[in-house]
C-alpha cells in the first residue's frame, strides 16, 4: 500500500539512528502494517479515532465520541501523574493508549489528515495527549490546511506549536502554518520519494497504461464516470492496454466496479499489494494515472511519468517539481481534463525526461526528513551510545 511506503522508510530513518528503537505504528489495518512493515509493531487507530470501525450516526458524534475523546485525555492525565492505566469508555483503545503512555517520541507524519478535509480533532487529541505526557512529538512530512475558521486556526496553531519540530512536505503549507503562528516549522518533501531509492526497475513492456484512482467519500458520480470515459478513450484511441492497480485496500471494491463496467477494456489487479510489488508493476508501465498521492510518488521512483487527479493543493505543491501542468482536480475530470490526460500520455517522453531531470532535487528535500529526525533523537538522547 502507498502509505506503507512512508511508514517504512520512517522505520528505516529511525532504525538508522539506533537499531534498539522499538516503533509502533497506530494505523486502521494493523495486520496488513504487520505483514508488509517488518520490523514495525502496530495497533488499532480507526478512523476518525477513537470512534469504533463500522457506521456512525448522530449519537456517535454527540455523546460516544466525547466520551472517549475526554476519557482519553483523563487516562492520559493519571498516567503522567501516577501511573495508572485507567480505560473506561476507552477500554477497546487501551493497546494503542499504552503505545503512546510508554513511548519516547510520538511521530504523527503526513498525508493531509490535519486540515477541515478530514477529523482533524481525532490527530488533535493525539498530539495533546503526547504533550500531557511529556513526550517528544514530530509532525512530520504533512500537508496541514487550509484552517479559515476562527476557532480551527486557534486551534491548529495552539495544537500545532505543542510540537518540538513541525515538519511539512510543500510551501503552501509552510506558508499556511507560519501565518498561524507556528513554531519550529521545516519544509522537506514527501517521505516516500526516499523508498528504495537506487534500486533497478522493470523494464516497459509494450502499451500499458496503469490506473489507480481513489474512492472519494460521498460518491461523486461525475468522477467515476470521468475515470471510465478516461480508460475507454486511452483504450479506444490510443489502443492502450489498461490496468487498474488498487494502491490503498480502500479502493479495491470501487476500482472493481469500475472494471467491470467497461466491457473488458480493462482489467483489474486483484489483491493488495506491498509497495514494492506496486512500484515495481508501476515501473513496467508506459504511463501512470492516479489520485493517490503515494501511488504517483511509488511511479516516479522508476522514473515513470503520470499524471495526478487531485483532491488536494498537495498534488500540484509536491509534484509540481517534478512535472509542471500533470495535475487536475477531481472534479475537472470532464472532456477538457480527459483531453489533457490523453496529451500528456502522448507527450510521455518529455514528462519521463523531466522527472528525470528533476528527481535529485526532489529526493534530496525528501532526505532532509531524515536528517532532521536524526539530529532531533540525537539532541534528546535517543540514539546509538546516547
Amino acid at each position: 500500500m502507498g502509505d506503507a511506503a512512508m511508514l517504512r522508510t520512517i522505520a528505516d530513518i529511525v532504525h538508522g539512528i539506533s537499531s534498539e528503537i522499538r516503533i509502533t505504528a497506530l494505523v486502521s489495518h494493523p495486520e496488513f502494517t504487520v505483514e508488509r512493515c517488518k520490523g514495525l509493531d502496530a495497533a488499532i487507530r480507526g478512523w476518525p479515532w477513537p470512534v469504533s470501525r463500522g457506521k456512525r450516526g448522530i449519537a456517535d458524534y454527540a455523546l460516544v465520541y466525547p466520551a472517549i475523546y475526554l476519557n482519553n485525555m483523563l487516562s492520559a492525565a493519571l498516567y503522567r501523574l501516577i501511573k495508572a492505566k485507567l480505560f473506561l469508555f476507552n477500554r477497546a483503545y487501551a493497546e494503542s493508549l499504552t503505545s503512546i503512555f510508554e513511548c519516547d517520541a510520538f511521530i504523527c507524519p503526513g498525508g493531509d489528515f490535519i486540515g477541515p478535509k478530514y477529523f482533524f480533532h481525532s490527530t488533535f487529541g493525539e498530539i495533546m495527549m503526547a504533550r500531557m505526557l511529556g513526550k517528544r512529538i514530530v509532525v512530520c512530512a504533512q500537508t496541514i490546511g487550509p484552517f479559515t475558521g476562527f476557532l480551527d486556526r486557534k486551534m491548529a496553531a495552539f495544537v500545532l506549536n505543542m510540537a518540538d519540530v513541525v515538519i511539512v512536505r510543500e510551501e503552501v503549507t509552510a506558508k499556511h502554518v507560519r501565518e498561524l503562528g507556528v513554531r519550529n516549522v521545516e519544509v522537506t518533501s514527501d517521505l516516500a520519494f526516499m523508498f528504495q531509492s537506487g534500486r533497478k526497475w522493470s523494464p516497459k513492456r509494450g502499451k500499458k497504461i496503469i490506473i489507480s484512482p481513489k474512492k472519494i467519500s460521498g460518491g461523486r458520480a461525475a468522477y467515476a464516470e470521468g475515470i471510465s470515459n478516461l480508460v475507454k478513450r486511452l483504450v479506444d484511441e490510443l489502443g492502450y492496454e489498461v490496468e487498474f492497480l488498487p494502491s490503498d485496500a480502500y479502493d479495491s471494491d470501487f476500482q472493481s466496479e469500475l472494471a467491470s463496467g467497461l466491457g473488458g477494456r480493462a482489467k483489474l489487479a486483484g489483491g493488495v499489494f506491498s509497495p514494492e510489488e506496486i512500484a515495481l508493476r508501476m515501473s513496467g508501465a508506459e504511463f501512470v494515472v492516479s489520485s493517490r498521492m503515494h501511488a504517483i510518488i511509488l511511479a516516479t521512483l522508476s522514473r515513470t511519468p503520470f499524471f495526478a487527479i487531485g483532491d488536494s493543493h498537495k498534488f500540484e505543491a509536491i509534484l509540481g517539481g517534478l512535472c509542471e501542468d500533470c495535475t487536475i482536480g477531481i472534479d475537472e475530470l470532464d472532456e477538457n481534463g480527459i483531453r489533457r490526460v490523453l496529451d500528456a500520455v502522448k507527450d510521455r517522453k518529455r514528462i519521463a525526461a523531466s522527472i528525470e531531470r528533476k528527481y535529485p532535487q526532489v529526493l534530496a528535500k525528501s532526505r532532509r526528513n531524515a536528517e532532521i529526525l536524526e539530529s532531533k533523537f540525537r539532541e534528546w538522547g535517543i540514539a546509538d551510545g546516547e
